[in-house]
């Protein structure tokens, strides 16, 4: 019997969920034989007429074991759209062995922005070739079917509206391979005075190359990456800083500097997880392949006030008063875009509809 092999997807499968398909087609009979690449690799192509934008991509069938030796996580389909650049990896099955008959049902994204139209490459192959490519592994019958769905948000804990002095989870468990994502708002623009860091200081990992080495991103609401880093932090911890000033640094880590820049309001998903993990530039493609298991600490630090109009973040009644407009103008002058209370991006940026703005935060009071 082999030894088990170390499985990777480009892009993991999984359950697709329901939506207004665009165009499919059926492969039948289709041999799934040779490393990638090899001339025994079964290829199929379809031209897609396109006209809208590709969302997920939707596989479903069955797989037949021909060689009684091969496992369930070898077969793949390597899917190349019409640019001859944009491809993704489907894998069905990311753990088991042998099998008989087996159905499949999953989905994977290709690059925003993809093009469906034209003539698309489908290749099916082995991650692991039993008995050379003189015998078929096993045999695909599936549809493929286009939508224009995009892509839902990873399941995450959610930490509602980020607030002073911000949240921490410590001890949580942690597998190996495991990404863990955290969900947050920020009514208010990261910026200026403003700060938000985030560390797994206080982590306590084990089984991999270095102890309690951990790696984080930041996705924006529409899973676009905004940062991401691994060791930055204590040891060989991650950190993250937004916004500006200087704070302490926890142990032998970076002092927090918002050196990763600024954040404007919206929705936004961390992922955690143990080193090695990759993150991609768009779709929360967050992947840990990580040996290490045990728990993981996230802290989220911030001096975010729950009113804008509490620019100077006096607790004492009245909160609201003249060091407000003080504090407002302040920031106005040293140009700061914390005092881009109307949150516009054409120049010049800071401008009076900020005053106005700020003036009818003012007047609407605080909660």
């Amino acid at each position: 019997m082999r030894a088990p092999h170390c499985v990777l997807a480009v892009l993991a499968a999984a359950g697709s969920a329901t939506a207004t398909p665009r165009e499919s087609v059926i492969f039948n009979s289709v041999p799934s034989n040779g490393l990638l690449g090899s001339t025994a690799n079964g290829v199929r192509m379809n031209t897609f007429v396109g006209g809208y934008s590709l969302g997920r991509i939707d596989v479903s069938g069955t797989l037949n074991s021909v060689t009684a030796s091969t496992w369930r996580t070898d077969s793949r389909i390597l899917v190349t759209a019409p640019d001859g650049v944009s491809t993704a990896t489907f894998q069905p099955f990311t753990s088991g062995t042998t099998f008989s008959s087996l159905n499949v049902n999953g989905s994977i994204f290709l690059p925003p922005g993809t093009n469906p139209t034209g003539p698309w490459t489908f290749r099916f192959y082995e991650s692991f070739d039993d008995g050379g490519t003189a015998s078929v592994d096993a045999m695909w019958n599936i549809t493929v079917t286009l939508t224009d769905e995009p892509p839902a948000a990873p399941a995450s804990t959610d930490i509602g509206t980020l607030l002073s002095p911000g949240f921490g989870a410590t001890g949580v468990s942690l597998v190996a391979s495991q990404v863990r994502w955290y969900r947050f708002s920020l009514d208010g623009s990261v910026s200026g005075l403003r700060y938000v860091d985030i560390d797994t200081y206080g982590s306590v990992l084990s089984g991999g190359s270095a102890a309690s080495d951990t790696a984080m991103g930041l996705y924006d609401s529409s899973g676009a990456l905004v940062a991401s880093d691994d060791d930055s932090g204590d040891g060989f911890t991650a950190q993250l800083s937004f916004g500006g000033g200087i704070r302490p640094a926890r142990g032998d880590g970076m002092p927090f500097d918002g050196r990763n820049g600024p954040l404007v309001p919206g929705v936004y998903y961390l992922a955690v997880g143990g080193f090695p993990m990759t993150f991609g530039p768009a779709r929360w493609s967050a992947l840990s392949t990580s040996p290490e298991a045990g728990t993981i600490n996230v802290a989220i630090g911030t001096n975010l006030a729950s009113c804008y109009a509490n620019c100077d973040g006096s607790t004492t009644p009245p909160s609201l008063n003249i060091n407000d407009f003080v504090c407002f103008q302040t920031l106005f002058a040293a140009g700061a875009s914390a005092a881009n209370c109307d949150g516009s991006t054409t120049p010049p940026i800071l401008n009076v509809n900020d005053f106005v703005c700020f003036q009818s935060a003012f007047a609407a009071g605080c909660p």
